[in-house]
């Protein structure tokens, strides 16, 4: 599409990002005026349309002030389109490249997200796909800069009415390094703990400025989120308060049963202080014992903004009026998985006191790389020749 199309009751204003299956477009209300971001597919096939109206169903759901809103659906020559609210700002990636927040900045910005996922999970839905490339810092009227999750279109539902096929046993589906042991087996076999995990490596990243899994070679990658291999956030930021580091550690327990298991959790145990291992061993303990349940209703949250004018707003704005960069991290859908990655027992009751845009718009990373038939070829071959000898 170019400027001046009209799709509906729409006129096309630019292009405002292009990715592996789709495009987004910033269009304007022929009679309203309203500028919006329509999300269109580039790739043919009835499966994929059927992912793009099912992440649509997903995020039209997820009514929150810290998710991105999808409005309608369009028909764009015969293929569906996502009609969504248009967000000026820039991606959480794009902002930790360019400016290293603090750790008042990191957490307000995590508790944004936090809050986000967790009313995802008080609604049936798994997003599967969490990742700073998947949140924007959007800048809202008064200037404040507020995280807004978007891109649902790996998301899993456990809602009846949204269940739409199912994803094969097997699959693989995520970004690798947000991706938890459980997710590289097998995403249809995956629960809200696989969102905690990535949660864990997001906050990981928000506080130190590095990934927390960064090797390139995808089967060292595996491997070492396998066997929980990375260097602890006590290690790269040793001032940090000790639920604060406990938090980040608990939530990328590689086991998923020692791992916190729902957002409540999380905002607990980071809030915690001389009592914030005695508080993971009795949920940690708890969760085994009684399984998986229901997550519990998020306290008060605190801060979830970045102040207008503070250091980090700043870097946001100057990032949106730059020139759109490309997309440099993809998610991926996969099958079948590589060799089953190999779990290391996680002990119960972990003991780490010692260690202490232009306008950028959602859903612009979208679920690229990606059709159902897509394999990790040569990569799925080593790691099933590494682990299998």
């Amino acid at each position: 599409m170019r400027p001046g199309d009209t799709v509906d009751r729409y006129t096309v204003v630019e292009t405002l990002g292009e990715g592996g299956m789709a495009s987004v477009y910033g269009v304007r209300h022929t009679t309203l005026g309203t500028p919006h971001a329509l999300k269109v597919l580039n790739l043919e096939g009835a499966d994929i349309r059927d992912r793009l109206v099912q992440e649509g169903r997903v995020q039209a759901l997820l009514e929150h002030p810290h998710i991105v809103a999808v409005t309608d659906v369009l028909d764009v020559d015969g293929s569906p389109g996502l009609l969504m609210e248009y967000v000026e700002g820039a991606t959480l990636d794009l902002w930790l490249a360019n400016h290293r927040p603090s750790v008042d900045e990191a957490l307000a910005v995590f508790r944004g997200v936090l809050a986000a996922v967790a009313h995802a999970h008080e609604k049936g839905v798994v997003h599967r796909d969490l990742k700073p490339g998947n949140v924007l810092l959007a800048i809202g009227p008064n200037g404040a800069i507020a995280p807004k999750v978007m891109d649902f279109g790996l998301a899993k539902s456990f809602v009846r009415k949204l269940r739409q096929g199912r994803t094969r046993d097997g699959a693989v589906m995520g970004t690798p390094a947000y991706m938890p042991p459980e997710q590289i087996r097998d995403a249809s076999k995956v629960d809200r703990r696989a969102d905690i995990y990535a949660l864990g490596c997001i906050l990981y990243e928000l506080l130190c400025g590095e990934k927390a899994f960064a090797k390139t070679d995808r089967v060292e990658l595996f491997k070492d989120i396998g066997a929980g291999v990375h260097v602890p956030i006590g290690e790269r930021v040793p001032d940090l308060p000790l639920g604060v580091t406990e938090a980040v550690e608990s939530m990328m327990c590689h086991d998923r049963k020692y791992r916190l298991s729902d957002c409540a959790m999380v905002l607990e145990v980071l809030a915690a202080e001389g009592a914030a291992l005695e508080v993971i061993t009795a949920i940690t303990g708890r969760q085994t014992a009684e399984g998986l349940a229901p997550p519990r209703p998020m306290p008060p949250i605190g801060t979830t903004t970045l102040p207008a004018g503070s250091d980090g707003a700043r870097a946001v704005v100057s990032l949106a009026r730059a020139p759109m960069r490309s997309v440099a991290e993809t998610s991926m859908v996969a099958a079948p998985p590589p060799a089953p990655v190999p779990v290391q027992p996680a002990p119960p009751a972990p003991d780490r006191r010692g260690g202490s845009v232009v306008f950028l718009v959602v859903g612009v990373l979208v679920v690229v790389g990606v059709a159902a038939g897509v394999t990790l070829g040569v990569g799925a071959l080593l790691i099933a020749f590494l682990l299998a000898g």
